[in-house]
């Protein structure tokens, strides 16, 4: 099944998402000491703040690309990650009003993602089995049910005896 052109603007999307955290966390790493000598505070704030956008930004980046191969875990982390942004959204509009074009548009572009993501289309391509041209346990979340299938193929009215 071809891949619905929806998810795979999200996809890019979430791999922007991605890669802009990713540069702004080296750029953090990179001025922390600068920064919290102008700021009077200590460089291990920023510093932190900086590996924990680096590794976030990894993830997302690791997410887009599991999108783009119709990972079910892949969907629902980015739905919970869309979900917060437009939690966010809803609160800078409420207690910001100064940022509301701000608000608007994450708020639409959020609601814009999790539309796309559960589209009929969507939900076809999610919800595919098994995807061409790999093993059954390799796609991102797949393989805590890939142990089950030789399970399942078993007789009912196979008996296993164990020799005591």
């Amino acid at each position: 099944m071809k891949r619905p052109g929806g998810v795979t603007l999200v996809a890019v999307i979430v791999w922007i998402s991605g890669a802009l955290q990713l540069i702004g966390g080296v750029i953090g790493l990179i001025t922390a000491s600068t920064t919290a000598e102008v700021n009077g505070v200590s460089a291990g704030s920023f510093t932190t703040g900086a590996i924990v956008s680096i590794v976030l930004g990894i993830i997302t980046i690791v997410v887009g690309a599991a999108l783009l191969r119709g990972s079910q875990l892949a969907r629902v982390l980015t739905t919970i990650v869309l979900a917060l942004n437009l939690a966010s959204a809803v609160y800078t509009l409420v207690a910001v009003p100064s940022t509301l074009w701000q608000g608007v548009i994450n708020a639409a572009l959020a609601l814009l993602g999790i539309i796309l993501l559960y589209t009929r289309s969507a939900n076809a391509y999610f919800r595919r089995w098994p995807r061409k041209g790999r093993s059954e346990a390799t796609s991102f979340g797949d393989a805590q049910t890939a142990w089950a299938r030789p399970i399942a193929a078993c007789q009912p009215h196979t008996r296993v005896v164990l020799p005591m």
